[in-house]
């Protein structure tokens, strides 16, 4: 065999080796698969609040009363004169 033929199947087999390696590689890694933390699933995306956790401390007004904190907005295809949506009732503007 010529030197030269010797030297272009030394090459052309290193490059295959090297392209199969970055195959496998590439196939064998990617992103972790997702896991769903637990307290969240689809309806509470963030989470539940757990007590003295971001929902607020236990024995707190929002766990006396769950509607506390919450705005009080007419029902659907209905009005209510004396909810409106304007300023915030403890925001820096009033009405008037």
């Amino acid at each position: 065999m010529d030197e030269r033929v010797r030297n272009i199947a030394i090459i052309a087999a290193a490059v295959v080796v090297v392209i199969g390696l970055v195959y496998f590689l590439a196939s064998r890694t990617g992103p972790p698969e997702p896991t769903v933390p637990p307290g969240q699933d689809l309806r509470h995306p963030l989470g539940t609040a757990q007590a003295g956790g971001p929902g607020g401390p236990a024995g707190g007004p929002a766990a006396a009363n769950p509607q506390a904190g919450r705005p009080r907005v007419p029902a659907a295809g209905t009005v209510d004169p004396r909810v409106g949506f304007g300023p915030s009732a403890g925001g820096p503007f009033r009405k008037h």
